[in-house]
């Protein structure tokens, strides 16, 4: 984590095979993890390595909460 922001990585070596957002077969059994990373993620992309590898990677920013409210929701508070 640096600041605000955790980065996660993934390396594999099928780096012939770079990944690409897809409409997924309504009844395949895989093929969503991407759409998954692009829907949470604030940024997200790929890293080629030494052949064969590849690092798919997605950085998720946090904010700082919103202090707790002092009131109780009593009716008049």
């Amino acid at each position: 984590m640096v600041g605000a922001t955790i980065r996660i990585e993934v390396t594999d070596t099928r780096g012939d095979r770079l990944p690409a957002l897809r409409a997924p077969d309504a009844v395949a059994e895989s093929g969503r993890g991407l759409l998954l990373v692009e829907a949470l993620a604030d940024r997200w992309g790929v890293t080629e390595g030494r052949f064969p590898r590849k690092t798919v990677w997605a950085e998720l920013g946090f904010r700082a909460p919103e202090p707790a409210s002092a009131r109780s929701g009593a009716v008049g508070d």
